[in-house]
């Protein structure tokens, strides 16, 4: 009996041994700079995140906004539904983006004009060509307005045999209150190609119709990114 008591002594002072070793290392790991334990978790949690792009313009927020977009009028002619696919589609990318990203630029952004009324105004009103599009905006019974001005529009390369899809565009956003508008929001030079993997030279085997609802496609997310925050390797 003495002997396996003092046998169930020993193993006891054994485990508390161990116990207090174990609890020694752990308070050693602790008490390690965080980079060593937290470091790679935080490593691991920034990675799953990704790299996030800031919106160009994060004004959005709670304002009645609309889209226009101004093409030039040969352009246009070539290109009638340019257009208003263009507005359409961003102002439609917009909703998107609220509904399955929910960023807080767009927390309460309304569009209570649909862009064909818009599109239907510069129809009826060509001289406005001619105007500021401050005074033109503050027709309109909105907060903001995103005005989408294509430079250059093209569904075909330089050897116009082949397709390939380039559009350039200034965006500006007009800020409108009872006092009238002002612009609050410029980017120059906006761009893209569709498909971007496409070479200088263009692609056989396309059509006009089908590069250039691409190449809007494609535009249009560039330009609805502007407006909230997106993951990098989206741009």
């Amino acid at each position: 009996m003495m002997h396996r008591t003092g046998g169930s002594h020993l193993c006891r002072r054994k485990k508390i041994r161990r116990f207090c070793v174990t609890l020694s290392m752990l308070g050693l790991l602790i008490s390690q700079p965080s980079c060593n334990i937290l470091g790679p978790v935080a490593m691991v949690g920034a990675m799953a995140g990704g790299v996030k792009t800031k919106a160009a313009y994060d004004g959005l927020k709670g304002q009645q906004t609309g889209v226009m977009v101004w093409v030039e009028r040969g352009t246009r002619a070539d290109f009638p539904t340019l257009r208003p696919n263009l507005a359409a589609i961003v102002q439609e990318k917009l909703k998107i983006a609220q509904q399955e990203i929910t960023p807080e630029e767009l927390d309460g952004t309304t569009f209570p004009i649909k862009t064909d009324i818009i599109a239907q105004y510069q129809d009826a009103h060509p001289e406005i060509e001619n105007e500021q599009i401050a005074d033109v905006a503050a027709r309109f019974k909105l907060d903001r307005l995103i005005y989408i001005e294509v430079t250059d529009f093209s569904t075909r390369a330089e050897a116009q045999e082949l397709y390939r899809g380039s559009i350039s565009a200034t965006v500006r956003v007009l800020e409108i209150n009872s006092a009238g508008a002002k612009k609050v929001f410029q980017q120059d030079d906006l761009k893209t190609t569709f498909p971007k993997d496409a070479p200088k030279e263009g692609l056989p085997n396309a059509t006009d119709s089908r590069i250039l609802q691409g190449t809007v496609e494609q535009f249009s997310d560039v330009v609805a990114k502007l407006f909230y925050k997106h993951d990098s390797e989206d741009n």
